[in-house]
């Protein structure tokens, strides 16, 4: 399995056994590489776009994009730091044969209603308006509205997601999104599918894990997800 190359943007996870929704996602970039780590950019929280500095021998859950656009996973254990023009975080690289590919190669969608928030970011006209999902996947969702908001396909959106669990709360998700298709469905009405465009990988995850917890709600009651 390939390595990451320099350059390339990798995310980090305690390596724990918690909820992975309540885990802090880091945001990083590899720097450079010595004999038996990897010398990364000091991470940076996804939620609070505050820079971490990990401590020396915690452990860690490391994942990034290949080259086939398959996520790539592997563990690791902080080594050190080494101080440059910028501080930089050593991490212990893995073998190639203990990267963990995930042969994903796209997001399920499943039939959800999820409260949402929709804003333009054209202001003439603009538009802004709340709706409900019709079904979500980790890679966008697809939503019903009024004829009237003045939507058209290729326009970006911002959009804020209310994602209810099964602990009996809410957690929250944003994405700039494309939209992709637009079907009119009444005089009143259109479906609109959207693609995430800039999604943070916490964000990401947590719609993931909705779209889990429904797709095991329709299976207890027989009901085909797709």
């Amino acid at each position: 399995m390939k390595l990451p190359q320099i350059g390339q943007i990798i995310w980090l996870s305690p390596d724990t056994s918690a909820d992975e929704e309540t885990k802090t996602v880091l945001k990083s970039r590899i720097a450079d590489f010595t004999r038996n780590a990897a010398a990364i950019e000091l991470p940076i929280d996804e939620r609070t776009k505050h820079m971490e500095r990990v401590k020396t021998g915690s452990l860690w859950k490391v994942w990034y994009m290949g080259d086939d656009g398959l996520r790539h996973d592997f563990h690791t254990e902080v080594m050190g730091f080494r101080e440059e023009n910028i501080p930089l975080l050593l991490i212990k690289l893995p073998d190639p044969q203990d990267i963990v590919r995930t042969q994903r190669r796209s997001y399920v969608r499943v039939p959800a209603e999820v409260e949402i928030s929709v804003k333009s970011q054209e202001q003439d006209p603009a538009c802004h308006f709340l709706a409900k999902t019709l079904n979500v996947s980790g890679g966008g969702l697809a939503f019903s509205c009024e004829e009237k908001y003045p939507l058209k396909e290729k326009q970006l959106v911002n959009i804020w997601l209310n994602l209810p669990n099964r602990k009996g709360t809410v957690s929250h998700a944003y994405s700039t999104c494309e939209i992709t298709r637009i079907e009119k469905k009444t005089d009143f009405c259109q479906w609109v599918s959207v693609k995430f465009l800039d999604i943070s990988e916490g964000d990401r995850q947590k719609v993931i894990r909705t779209c889990y917890e429904r797709q095991l709600e329709l299976n207890k009651r027989g009901i085909p997800d797709s």
